[in-house]
């Protein structure tokens, strides 16, 4: 049985198909049926559009941010635009931003863009003091790789990221 990493899912109709999907994904990663949709389209929404409080957080909200960009590119200009935004609203609120779950389905994008995305991100988060963490390690959006039965680090991807390679372990899988 195909795994959701392993899955192609069709493409949403709409910007908000695309929006009601990951507002019932989140509802349901956080446990929390209230989870809901912020704002309507044009509206400003201060980069929040989806918002709840997952289980474990003791009441706290999240919010998160969808992204839609019609031209098929997200440059380095584009995403330091929106975590500037992010963090003027973290200064505004007195609030601590993380950026977590991020990635690109290597399988559908050049190497090269792969690499680039991630430098410009990492980047960026780095310059606005925001904490992050990868979406998964060792799959289709991550940065190691499986060779003969051990955990092996992509060079190029880890040093994009800001990591440094050589602290990297090798490590045995089973």
């Amino acid at each position: 049985m195909p795994t959701i990493p392993q899955s192609e899912l069709p493409i949403p109709k709409s910007w908000d198909e695309f929006e009601h999907i990951v507002c019932d994904l989140y509802s349901r990663t956080w446990n929390d049926p209230h989870a809901q949709r912020h704002g309507r389209t044009g509206q400003p929404q201060q980069g929040v559009d989806i918002y709840g409080q997952p289980s474990g957080l003791g009441g706290r909200y999240v919010g998160i941010q969808c992204k839609r960009y019609n031209d098929g590119r997200l440059t380095r200009t584009k995403i330091e635009a929106e975590i500037a935004k992010a963090a003027r609203w973290a200064r505004t609120h007195g609030r601590v931003v993380t950026c977590n779950e991020f990635g690109v389905h290597r399988p559908y994008a050049p190497p090269g863009d792969v690499v680039q995305w991630h430098r410009d991100v990492c980047s960026a988060l780095s310059r606005h003091g925001f904490g992050w963490t990868k979406w998964e390690l060792d799959s289709s959006f991550g940065f190691f790789s499986r060779e003969n039965g051990k955990l092996v680090a992509d060079p190029e991807l880890t040093r994009a990221m800001g990591l440094n390679v050589e602290a990297v372990p090798v490590k045995e899988v089973k």
